[in-house]
């Protein structure tokens, strides 16, 4: 029988513009069938996922301050024993902001998660860093521009041998600063970037 796939996408416009459609990502009749674990930290955790993915079985397992060693320390009880079909990775931000790990060990503890994901044969994806706005050190995280840092960090990832759902792209204007609107606070998505997050990563669960 011939199976539809509806995908109520999102349009998202790039290249500095900063309106987007708010219409959640309906669930696809893929997705919906699938248990999908999303690991991270506090990006991840104010993330509505129940309201962006209408019907999608998807388990939020962010943790406020998270690094990617917590993550990977975690793993077992937050993703593998809930046996998904996918896990959705978004990890480094805290590592990053808050000088706790270098990128080396950040590489090896995402390259352990996804090892650890693969033997117990879950799909994985790995979500790009959003941007952090260049003010951020008014917040107390130093005086570090961040931005090389991160984009260092997501090409890094793309030696990871997994599909990559870059965030940071549909968050980051031509500029290579984040896009006026989509975050709240200089690290966390307002709903618009949370929107753009979902039409990156709807078509890949």
């Amino acid at each position: 029988m011939k199976s539809t796939i509806i995908i109520a996408a999102l349009c998202v416009v790039l290249c500095g513009c900063n309106s987007v459609n708010q219409t959640p990502v309906a669930a696809t009749e893929v997705a919906s069938q699938k248990k999908v674990v999303f690991l991270g930290d506090s990006i991840t955790y104010y993330w509505d996922l129940s309201s962006q993915f209408p019907g999608a079985q998807l388990i939020n397992k962010g943790i406020p301050g998270d690094l990617t060693s917590d993550m990977l320390l975690r793993f077992d009880v937050d993703v593998i024993q809930l046996q998904p079909q996918v896990v959705v990775i978004l990890g480094g931000t805290n590592d990053i902001i808050r000088s706790l790990a270098t990128q080396d060990q950040s590489m090896i503890n995402m390259q352990a998660m996804i090892s650890k994901a693969q033997a117990a044969g879950i799909q994985v994806v790995v979500g790009t860093l959003p941007p952090v706005a260049p003010n951020i050190s008014d917040l107390g995280f130093g005086n570090l521009d961040f931005e090389p840092v991160i984009a260092n960090y997501n090409q890094a990832l793309n030696s990871l041998g997994v599909p990559i759902a870059d965030y940071h792209q549909v968050l980051t204007g031509p500029a290579g600063l984040p896009i006026s609107g989509v975050l709240k606070d200089g690290v966390h998505p307002t709903q618009d970037g949370y929107n753009r997050m979902a039409s990156v990563i709807a078509p890949m669960i």
